[in-house]
């Protein structure tokens, strides 16, 4: 209890100045404690600049970030999609699908718009064995949700066999009133 009341009176007699003062130089001494520990002292990994020289026969020191092996750079790979995007919308004139469509334009990837299907028609996805549509996007996903199990397996195994994404927005219905 004695410490804690020499600490207050202590406090009291100590001017803001003097508060500032000390904590520049507290600042001051971590910012050196800081540049000792990350730039000053040799790490073990680094090559250090006074060490002997390599004989030529050995390897020359690597690099930790090359302690693995390189892997042999490949030709692109033809892709098993076409570079279309399948937007499937709830009415050709909705706000949100439109924004979709302008985002698409705006960055200068294809699409096709469709309305989407209930129990209707779904577009065709592939031709000649390979995919038409490199993402689908759903205005809404309780269209994709509420899709009738046929479609839906076709959707969902198209996607897994070609490696396509899908992405759905929903829709938030506020009350109106208080």
């Amino acid at each position: 209890m004695p410490a804690l009341a020499c600490l207050r009176r202590l406090c009291r007699h100590v001017s803001p100045q003097a508060v500032l003062f000390l904590l520049f130089i507290f600042c001051l001494f971590s910012v050196f404690i800081s540049a000792y520990y990350l730039y000053g002292w040799k790490r073990g990994l680094e090559p250090s600049a006074d060490a002997p020289e390599p004989d030529c026969g050995d390897p020359p020191p690597v690099a930790p970030s090359r302690l693995l092996p390189l892997k042999p750079v490949q030709a692109a790979t033809p892709s098993r999609t076409d570079p279309l995007v399948l937007v499937f919308v709830e009415s050709l004139y909705s706000q949100l699908g439109q924004e979709v469509v302008a985002i698409l334009e705006s960055s200068r990837f294809k699409y096709r718009t469709e309305i989407a299907p209930g129990k209707g028609d779904m577009p065709t996805l592939t031709d000649k064995g390979r995919g038409r549509f490199a993402l689908i996007i759903y205005e809404n996903i309780l269209k994709y949700v509420n899709l009738d199990a046929w479609n839906r397996e076709l959707l969902d195994k198209y996607c897994v066999a070609y490696g396509v994404g899908i992405i759905g927005f929903f829709k938030v219905h506020r009350k109106q009133g208080p």
